[in-house]
């Protein structure tokens, strides 16, 4: 029973991240914050996953039938959140395409060269998963929700 119950709990969590729903309100809100963990730090999910099935399973894995679903669903939702590290990497494209559009193509050379130094082209993977949550300075301004792709429901950033 604690299978399934767990089973549940991931399967909804990579669900609600791969199909999120406009939702306003308190429930909006919810889901938003239940998707962005598992859309930030998808790798992260798939390493505590293997590791506490790793942990608690040392031999007494089902079979059968329930052993061929139990399997099925943990690849299944192994393959969402890959799916979703792989969705991720379109973002750096689609906002690059969407600002040399609206800036022009030499946007990069017409800007500031102190601000243009510090221009990351190439982002490290790695900060993302080991420092999913950093705090940001207080003086920086926050500009939310700029719609900047094809898909204005799904392509959405926050400037700083």
């Amino acid at each position: 029973m604690a299978d399934l119950v767990t089973i549940t709990i991931w399967a909804l969590f990579v669900a609600n991240s791969l199909w999120l729903p406009r939702l306003s309100g308190h429930a909006g809100f919810i889901r938003f914050v239940l998707a962005m963990a598992v859309n930030e730090i998808p790798l992260v999910f798939i390493v505590v996953i293997a590791v506490s099935l790793a942990i608690s399973r040392r031999g007494d894995l089902p079979t059968g039938w329930l052993g061929r679903a139990w399997w099925l669903s943990w690849v299944l939702i192994g393959a969402a959140l890959v799916w979703i590290q792989i969705r991720a990497r379109t973002a750096r494209p689609a906002l690059e395409s969407a600002l040399s559009k609206s800036l022009g193509q030499n946007w990069r050379a017409e800007i500031r060269p102190e601000l243009a130094g510090q221009l990351n082209t190439r982002a490290r993977w790695w900060p993302g998963i080991l420092l999913p949550f950093q705090r940001h300075r207080r003086d920086v301004e926050r500009i939310r929700n700029l719609s900047y792709g094809p898909d204005p429901r799904f392509h959405r950033l926050d400037i700083y």
